[in-house]
């Protein structure tokens, strides 16, 4: 059965409220992979208005962000788990823009400024 964390809750609210429409736990139908959160292509709504570098790019592929606990590392180190780096391959090898979202780099920020800062420099 499949879950979103509170972590996961958290990064998609500010997702949406910095303009992206995005979908939970997407069933990738090439892979078989359930994404976190999937944005498509052109799914930022601010993506024509202002004259940003990252609406261009964030516009011209899906874009699989993968929200990253304790599990997908290593035991005790902030290495990514083998089954982890697997499925980022896969998904970059069939378009996707991967992006991780790692507990410990979400955890240390400061409120929702900062959360929406963090995401927008994630989405460049």
């Amino acid at each position: 059965m499949l879950r979103s964390s509170k972590l996961q809750k958290e990064v998609m609210s500010v997702l949406l409220s910095i303009g992206f429409e995005c979908e939970e736990e997407h069933q990738d139908p090439r892979t078989g992979y359930t994404i976190d959160i999937y944005c498509p292509p052109s799914s930022s709504s601010s993506s024509s208005s202002s004259s940003s570098s990252s609406s261009s790019s964030s516009s011209s592929s899906p874009v699989a962000i993968e929200v990253d606990g304790p599990s997908h590392f290593l035991h005790g180190t902030r290495e990514a788990s083998g089954s982890t780096v697997l499925k980022r391959r896969h998904l970059e090898a069939v378009g996707y823009r991967f992006i991780s979202i790692p507990y410990w780099e979400w955890d240390a920020l400061q409120g929702a400024e900062e959360q929406e800062k963090f995401m927008r420099e994630k989405l460049k």
